[in-house]
């Protein structure tokens, strides 16, 4: 309990959790710990909700890409750009991660999907208004 209520995050006076060590927090799930990886899951979800509520789909999935790329990418448009928003809204980051890579030619084999998958996702953090260091 101390980990998840002192050293990664805290309950405010209204009861809210906040994840102030975010690394921290990823580090222990990535180590196996399904604690960790729920409350990781949980705040990604409720990062990415709030983002689309206030910036919309179209904006968050391009500050996503924006973050990846570390670039303006709003050339980025027609078909391509509603794949990725299509599969950004359903959560469906292998799919954004095929999508990223088969468009700037990178190898989609497993491996590169997944770890695309997971820095993609990563940015959702970035992009959710959780500080990510």
């Amino acid at each position: 309990m101390q980990f998840y209520f002192e050293e990664v995050g805290k309950l405010d006076k209204n009861g809210n959790y906040t994840i102030h060590d975010y690394e921290l927090l990823k580090e222990r799930a990535d180590s196996g710990d399904e604690t960790a990886q729920g409350v990781l899951a949980q705040a990604n979800y409720e990062a990415q909700q709030t983002a689309i509520t206030t910036y919309g789909i179209v904006d968050y999935s391009k500050c996503i890409l924006a973050n990846y790329f570390s670039t303006e990418i709003a050339a980025v448009n027609g078909d391509l750009a509603n794949a990725i928003v299509g599969a950004v809204e359903r959560g469906a980051w292998m799919e954004v991660a095929r999508i990223v890579l088969s468009s700037i030619g990178g190898s989609v084999g497993k491996a590169n999907v997944v770890a695309t998958a997971g820095q993609l996702v990563m940015y959702t953090a970035y992009c959710g208004g959780q500080q990510v260091t």
